[in-house]
C-alpha cells in the first residue's frame, strides 16, 4: 500500500453522523459502515481485514493509543479524542469510544464539538512534543500533569466528562422531532448527575466546616477540666460534664469522618455509572443510525445492531446495580445524620446541666462561663452544616431513584 501523506485538510461530515468498527483481539478490522468508509476514503474491501491504525494520523500521540490498548487488553472500555488521517491524506477528529466485545473489539466515534474539545489539539501537539523528545512514559506523565492541572482527578474522570459533553452537544443540536423519548430520558440523567455533583459540594463543604469546628474542642475540653479542678470537690460534677462533652465529641467527629468515606464512595460509584449511562446511550444512537442506514443502499448491520443492544442492556443493568448501591448509602448516611443530630442535641443537655451545676457552685459560673458560652458556639457552629448535610442528603437520594426510573425508561 503506498504511503499517505497527510495534508491540512479537514474531511468533513455532519454531526448526526456515527461511525461504527469492530476488529478482532489484534486490531483488524472485521465490519465497518458506510460513514467510516466514506470519510476514511477507503473502500469497503480495503478496510476489511487492514489493521484499524490504517487510519492513523501522524500527529497523535503513541502514548493516547498505549492508553487505550492497556485498557480495553484489560477488559474494560475507554474513549478518547482521536484525529484520523484519511486516504487522501485529509484529517478527521472523532470522539471514540471502545468496547471489549467477544473475540474483539467495537468502536463508536462521533463528531467531537463541545467546549472540552476545542483545548484536546493543543494538549496532543504538547503530548507529541514531549513524546518526539523523551518517549511514551514521559508524554505519558505530561499528559496526566495537563488533565490534573485543569481539574480532573485522572484520565477516567476526563473521558467521562468528554462522553457526556459530546452527547450532550449531540442532543441539543437536534430538533425535537428528531430527539427520540430515550434520548430526553438520558438527558434528564445527565441533568441529575450535574444537580447531584453541585449538592455534593456543598456536602463536602458542610463536613468540613464541622470538622474544622472540632479544631479548638480538645483544648476548650481540657481547660475546662483545669478550671473545673481548682475549684475543688465541689466542682467534680463540672470535670466530668467537660469529660461528658469531650468523649460525645469524639463520636460526632467520627461520624464525621464516616461521611467523608461514604461520600467519597458515593462520587466513584457515581461517575462509573454516569459513563456507563453515557455508553448505554450512545449505543442506543448507534442502533438509530443503524436502522436509518437500513432504509439505503446496505442492509447487513443485523449482527452489529445486535451486539450493541446486549452491550447497553448489560451496561445499563450494571449502572443500576450501581446506582442501588448509592442509594443505600445514601440512606446510611441520612440515618447518621440523624444520629449525629441527636448527639449534638446530647451535648445540649451536657452543656445545659454544666451550667445548672456551676451556678450552685461559689465562683464556678465565673470560672467556668466563657468556656461553656464556647461550648455553645461549638454546638451552633455544628447545627448549620449538619442540617444542610440531611437536606442535601434527601436531594440526593430523590436524584439516584429518578436517574434509576429515567435509565429503565431510556433504554425499555
Amino acid at each position: 500500500m503506498r504511503k499517505i501523506i497527510p495534508i491540512d485538510r479537514e474531511r468533513e461530515f455532519a454531526l448526526h453522523e456515527m461511525f461504527f468498527s469492530t476488529t478482532d483481539l489484534r486490531g483488524i478490522i472485521t465490519s465497518g459502515n458506510s460513514v467510516f468508509e466514506r470519510v476514511s476514503g477507503h473502500s469497503h474491501s480495503t478496510l476489511l481485514g487492514a489493521p484499524h491504525n490504517i487510519i492513523r494520523h501522524p500527529e497523535m500521540p503513541k502514548v493516547v493509543f498505549k492508553l487505550l490498548w492497556d485498557t480495553i487488553q484489560a477488559g474494560k472500555s475507554i474513549t478518547a479524542y482521536v484525529k484520523n488521517m484519511a486516504a487522501d491524506g485529509a484529517y478527521y477528529w472523532v470522539l471514540a469510544t471502545v468496547f471489549p466485545v467477544p473475540e474483539g473489539y467495537l468502536s463508536v466515534r462521533i463528531k467531537p464539538t463541545s467546549a472540552l474539545f476545542k483545548n484536546v489539539p493543543g494538549i496532543y501537539a504538547q503530548v507529541l512534543e514531549e513524546e518526539k523528545k523523551n518517549g511514551v512514559e514521559a508524554s505519558g506523565k505530561l499528559l496526566m500533569k495537563i488533565l490534573t492541572d485543569v481539574g480532573f482527578s485522572n484520565y477516567d474522570s476526563f473521558m467521562n466528562r468528554a462522553l457526556v459533553s459530546e452527547i450532550k452537544e449531540r442532543s441539543s443540536s437536534k430538533t425535537d422531532t428528531l430527539v427520540k423519548q430515550s434520548e430526553h430520558n438520558f438527558k434528564r440523567i445527565f441533568d441529575k448527575l450535574e444537580s447531584f455533583a453541585t449538592l455534593s459540594r456543598i456536602l463536602t463543604d458542610s463536613i468540613q466546616q464541622m470538622k474544622t469546628a472540632f479544631l479548638g474542642l480538645r483544648a476548650l475540653s481540657l481547660n475546662m477540666s483545669l478550671a473545673a479542678c481548682h475549684l475543688g470537690k465541689s466542682a467534680n460534677t463540672l470535670a466530668v460534664v467537660a469529660d461528658s462533652f469531650q468523649k460525645f465529641a469524639n463520636d460526632i467527629e467520627q461520624e464525621v469522618t464516616k461521611f467523608q468515606n461514604i461520600l467519597q464512595e458515593v462520587r466513584i460509584i457515581l461517575r462509573t455509572s454516569e459513563y456507563m449511562s453515557a455508553c448505554a446511550c450512545l449505543q442506543n444512537q448507534m442502533v438509530d443510525y443503524f436502522e436509518a442506514e437500513a432504509k439505503g443502499e446496505r442492509n447487513d448491520t443485523g449482527h452489529s445492531t445486535l451486539l450493541l443492544r446486549t452491550l447497553s442492556a448489560d451496561l445499563v443493568s450494571e449502572s443500576q446495580k450501581m446506582l442501588t448501591q448509592t442509594h443505600d448509602a445514601l440512606m446510611s448516611f441520612g440515618i447518621a445524620a440523624k444520629s449525629t443530630e441527636s448527639s449534638i442535641t446530647a451535648l445540649e443537655i451536657i452543656r445545659q446541666t454544666g451550667r445548672v451545676e456551676a451556678a450552685q457552685i461559689v465562683g464556678a459560673l465565673e470560672a467556668i462561663g466563657p468556656y461553656l458560652q464556647d461550648l455553645r458556639k461549638f454546638t451552633d457552629a455544628l447545627h448549620t452544616p449538619l442540617r444542610k448535610i440531611s437536606e442535601s442528603t434527601e436531594g440526593l437520594i430523590g436524584d439516584v431513584e429518578i436517574i434509576q426510573d429515567n435509565l429503565s425508561m431510556a433504554v425499555a
